[in-house]
């Protein structure tokens, strides 16, 4: 929190203009007098909100996601609980992607292209809103659509971070608004909370310890266990 006006890198915040998923907005001038809005980053988002690639989570993440998001709320909507095909489909999906990047990374199989394209990325992004407004399990998508783009693994990391609170919001907001919170998913939310921050002890420990290399196998194998648990979650209803 800062008093304003705040001078921040040039430009001069005036007021505060609202607050919005992972960010506040903020109206600021710059030399000449001219107008812009700045977007800040909600402290208590990150750790180390300076590693957010704001390019890619302001800029193509959250308007691509948004996009696909209603689509997937609206089919949860209709289908209800009736889900569970495509849940799996979408796990073994993501099983078999990720296997493919285990084996190229691993030196198995000869990657064809360095990464997605700019295209590719984003579809995958609307398809990841549409998939996490139906079934509450887009991040795997956002992840390979992220997973090729260069950044390094503290980047990687805390975009990744931000993402999903944003996502959740929205998630948890629409669940919300048609009455599919009930008792017993609250009650589930709150036995599982206090294993959080022993993930997150964990999760930095294992973090630093892990080259460019090693962090991204480690990605793709934690993508090859997500897409397992969806499969066999779906099987045992």
């Amino acid at each position: 929190m800062f008093l304003l006006p705040h001078s921040v890198g040039g430009t001069t915040l005036l007021r505060k203009l609202g607050t919005g998923g992972v960010a506040e907005s903020y109206l600021g001038t710059q030399e000449g007098g001219r107008q812009v809005v700045v977007r800040r980053l909600l402290p208590f988002v990150l750790r180390d909100p300076a590693g957010v690639d704001r390019r890619w989570l302001f800029g193509r993440i959250l308007p691509a996601a948004t996009v696909g998001f209603p689509i997937g709320a609206l089919g949860f909507r209709l289908l209800g609980q009736r889900t569970g095909a495509l849940e799996a489909a979408f796990g073994a999906f993501v099983v078999v992607v990720a296997l493919h990047r285990l084996a190229v990374g691993l030196g198995v199989l000869r990657a064809r292209q360095a990464g997605h394209s700019a295209p590719a990325s984003i579809a995958l992004l609307v398809v990841a809103g549409v998939v996490h407004g139906l079934v509450g399990t887009g991040g795997p998508l956002v992840v390979l659509a992220l997973s090729n783009q260069g950044l390094d693994k503290r980047a990687f990391r805390q975009t990744l971070s931000a993402v999903w609170l944003g996502l959740s919001v929205l998630l948890l907001s629409s669940f919300a608004v048609q009455g599919a919170l009930g008792r017993e998913s609250l009650t589930l939310g709150l036995v599982m909370l206090p294993g959080l921050p022993l993930g997150l002890l964990v999760g930095q420990a294992i973090h630093r310890r892990l080259d460019a290399d090693r962090f991204r196998r480690a990605v793709d194998g934690l993508l090859v266990v997500a897409g397992a648990i969806l499969v066999v979650r779906t099987l045992w209803r």
